[in-house]
């Protein structure tokens, strides 16, 4: 510990974890999220928009990236952590007609994912939400140092971290 004292760590932990909670909070279905989307997608989507959760967008938009993935594949591209959990999303994209499942010649037990037009269309809209987001934080950022970001970026990496312990 570098020079602080424990009320102190104490005070600046609560700071940070309320912070990050606020942070975690706002980036699940956020109000002006699902408006954005709403306002940039076509009729077909737009009434799919509050059936989705931003994890969902997520995984939709890594079935997009990667074309042809089995269902097992997915898990390893993604954050979420059980592969039944997955399975449960994708079992809703297909009721919501956003993915097609499918196999290939006699295997039936590989199961492959494709997206349908109104599934491509979320993906695309989630890659620009993306986007702009990014360049929003770029320009919020561009005040602080490269120094001063690097230790933010330590910093969340050790939070991340304590998953792991």
């Amino acid at each position: 510990m570098k020079n602080i004292n424990n009320e102190t760590l104490d005070t600046l932990a609560n700071q940070i974890n309320s912070e990050l909670t606020t942070f975690r909070n706002r980036e699940i279905d956020p109000p002006q999220t699902n408006e954005w989307f709403k306002q940039h997608s076509s009729s077909a989507v737009r009434d799919l928009i509050t059936k989705l959760k931003i994890t969902d967008l997520d995984l939709i938009t890594i079935i997009e990236q990667y074309p042809e993935s089995r269902l097992s594949d997915l898990t390893q591209f993604t954050n979420v952590r059980q592969g039944g959990t997955v399975s449960k999303m994708v079992n809703k994209f297909v009721k919501l007609g956003l993915v097609a499942k499918y196999h290939q010649g006699d295997n039936l037990k590989n199961t492959y994912l494709q997206l349908t037009t109104s599934g491509t269309e979320l993906a695309e809209l989630h890659i620009e939400f993306h986007r702009i987001n990014q360049q929003k934080m770029k320009k919020a950022l561009s005040d602080f140092s490269a120094a001063d970001l690097q230790v933010v970026a330590n910093f969340l990496q050790r939070i991340n971290e304590l998953d792991g312990q």
